[in-house]
This record gives structure tokens, sequence and C-alpha cells, in this order.
């Protein structure tokens, strides 16, 4: 298994790939970026970045687990349930989530 590592300055916006408008967003306009760093047989690890705008997700395909290095914003369980998340905290979304996403 080959060792891999990232520092602080591998996450910024300017080093992530452009996705464009989300196509599924309900307000705002939220463009994405990314950046896979680590692809291992299931294990997956890349960075994030989104700008203001809310959209819904279902069914989610895989488990996702963030550690949020700035910014702010608010998952909403499928039953109404609020989570708001922020710099410095760890998130976890299990296989098969669905809500929505407000950042």
């Amino acid at each position: 298994v080959p060792f891999s590592s990232a520092s602080i300055d591998d996450f910024t916006v300017d080093d992530l790939m452009a996705w464009g408008p989300l196509k599924t967003a309900d307000w705002g306009n939220p463009q994405c970026f990314s950046r896979l760093l680590y692809n291992e047989g299931e294990v997956t690890v890349g960075a994030w970045h989104c700008t203001a705008g809310g959209f819904s997700v279902t069914d989610l395909p895989d488990t996702e687990v963030w550690y949020v290095l700035a910014g702010e914003g608010k998952l909403v369980d499928a039953d109404g349930k609020e989570h708001y998340w922020g710099s410095g905290d760890l998130v976890v979304l299990p296989k098969g989530w669905s809500g929505r996403w407000d950042v």
C-alpha cells in the first residue's frame, strides 16, 4: 500500500478542479471544486470546496467522512433533523444517507 500525505497548501481552491455549477441546486449558484489525493481500492480521499447554495442528496452511494477546514453549513436529514457544521468539525455521512446540504 503506497504512503500518501498532503499539506494544507494542497487544499487551496486554486489547486482544485472546477466542476462548474451544481445543476441540482435549489437556491444560490453553488460552484464545486475538488482534488483527488488518494485512491486505493475502496478508499478515496480528496478535497472538496463549494460556494454558497443548497441542494438535496438521495441515497448517498458511499460513506463520506470529512473534516471542515473553513466555512460552515447545515445538513438536514430526510426526517428533518438539522446538523450544523463549521471549521474544525469532523462529519460522517453514512452510505444511503438522504437529505439536503446548505452551504
